[in-house]
């Protein structure tokens, strides 16, 4: 009589339980990719497609910080109506705020000889017409220079690493600040990354999805100051299948499978 050498039902059970553990512990090519060419319709985008940005011009709110300076064809016209003049000229990051003006919760700032402003809800642009008519009262021919302080951003969830960063340039887009946060993990979904948005009305949520080229054309592509960027993990990564340790699982199964030969 020939032994039975068929391996065991409850064996063949765990293996496949084994196998399939590991497998949905892993997150597919096609997911990791950023801006295929495709649409939102899944329509192919040809090589060379011009697209159009929509960018809008960012609203000031309370507590945001300005540096605003006045020049003119008399500088010592100027000197009094510059808060940086007061304190000397210096780049150091440690004076930044004192060189810069916050927005009170009334929506003003207090100027130098001029005293309060209300520029709150206005663009960078309407500021610089606000105040140039205003200074013109003063100082002939004035010049304003207005730069935002206080452009942050906060990343978050399944990224290389997380933080408030600070945005050096007028504006950024999403890609750029996630390659500030080290890009999202392997677990991160690209399909739907939630940006948290401050309003008049107050916050917002939306999603974009990078994986494909047309965010681009999304209003969300680029981001505003204190705007929140969540990368939301996949299925795989909440149920810790992460951390699996593929290499020992598949030698456990080749010795298991061994040891139950032997033992026929």
């Amino acid at each position: 009589m020939k032994n039975d050498r068929r391996i065991p039902t409850r064996f063949v059970f765990l293996i496949s339980l084994l196998i399939t553990l590991v497998f949905s512990s892993c997150t597919p090519l096609t997911k990791l990719k950023f801006l295929r060419d495709t649409d939102v319709k899944g329509k192919h985008i040809a090589e060379g497609t011009t697209f159009q940005h929509s960018l809008s011009a960012y609203k000031i709110q309370s507590h945001d910080l300005l540096n605003i300076r006045v020049s003119g064809l008399d500088d010592e016209s100027t000197r009094p109506f510059n808060l940086e003049s007061n304190l000397g000229r210096t780049s150091s990051a440690t004076t930044t705020n004192l060189i810069s003006y916050m927005v009170n919760d009334s929506g003003e700032v207090v100027l130098p000889i001029i005293g309060p402003v209300v520029i709150r809800g206005l663009s960078m642009k309407e500021i610089n017409d606000t105040l140039t008519g205003i200074y013109s009262q003063y100082i002939n021919n004035p010049t304003v220079f207005t730069r935002l302080m206080s452009f942050n951003v906060t990343i978050i969830g399944e990224v290389g690493k997380q933080g408030v960063y600070s945005v050096t340039d007028e504006k950024i887009n999403i890609l750029e600040a996630l390659a500030m946060a080290g890009g999202p993990t392997t677990y991160g979904k690209r399909q739907k990354v939630m940006i948290m948005r401050q309003t008049e009305g107050g916050s917002e949520a939306h999603y974009v999805d990078i994986s494909e080229k047309a965010v681009i054309t999304s209003p969300y592509f680029f981001l505003m100051p204190h705007d929140i960027v969540y990368v939301e993990p996949y299925n795989a990564k909440s149920f810790g299948f992460q951390s699996v340790p593929i290499s020992l699982i598949f030698s456990g199964i080749s010795m298991t499978l061994l040891i139950i030969n032997f033992l026929k």
